[in-house]
């Protein structure tokens, strides 16, 4: 989970698709709804936060390994640092720098 994100749940199901809502906790303890706006399985999902749009995330495969890819909504640039630290944290959880 990223910096941002204490913990999440899902209501519809026990995994991610297309429309499948949950709960998001933030940091302070926060409960807030979400639901998935996108989904590609094993490639990408994006979701809405309190109904509003939210981040992407994206794996992209490549000839040796693969990239992982935040997406920011153009209103949001103030939480790029945070995705950044989420990357960094996804990067050593698998082993990387």
């Amino acid at each position: 989970m990223g910096p941002s994100v204490r913990r999440a749940e899902l209501i519809d199901g026990d995994e991610l698709a297309l429309g499948v809502r949950g709960r998001v906790w933030t940091p302070i303890g926060l409960a807030l709804p979400f639901a998935v706006t996108e989904f590609v399985p094993g490639r990408c999902w994006r979701w809405e936060v309190a109904n509003v749009a939210a981040t992407r995330h994206e794996v992209q495969s490549l000839r040796r390994g693969c990239r992982v890819v935040f997406g920011v909504p153009w209103w949001a640039p103030a939480y790029v640092p945070v995705c950044a630290l989420a990357l960094r944290r996804i990067a050593v959880m698998l082993g990387g720098r």
